[in-house]
C-alpha cells in the first residue's frame, strides 16, 4: 500500500523559499531573473512588500510558457 502524499504549493511563495516547493530555478538564477525583470518580463511575476520579494507561483509558469512561444 502506498502512501499519497499531497503537498499544497501555495500562490506566492518567498524567492528564498521556491526551492523548498521547486527544483528549478535555483536561487541564483531567480535573483538574475528579478536583477533584470524590467527587461525580461519578470516584473509580471514579482511582488514586493518591503524589502521581501515573492514569487506569484501562477505567474511564473505562465511567463516561462509566454517566454517560451507557448501560448494556452
Amino acid at each position: 500500500m502506498k502512501n499519497n502524499i499531497m503537498i499544497q504549493v501555495p500562490q506566492l511563495i518567498l524567492v528564498t523559499d521556491w526551492n523548498k516547493y521547486f527544483d528549478y530555478p535555483k536561487l541564483g538564477t531567480l535573483r538574475r531573473l528579478i536583477f533584470d525583470s524590467s527587461k525580461n518580463g519578470f516584473n509580471k511575476v514579482i511582488r514586493r512588500i518591503n524589502s521581501r520579494i515573492l514569487i506569484n507561483v501562477e505567474a511564473f509558469f505562465k511567463w516561462v510558457d509566454e517566454t517560451n512561444g507557448i501560448t494556452a
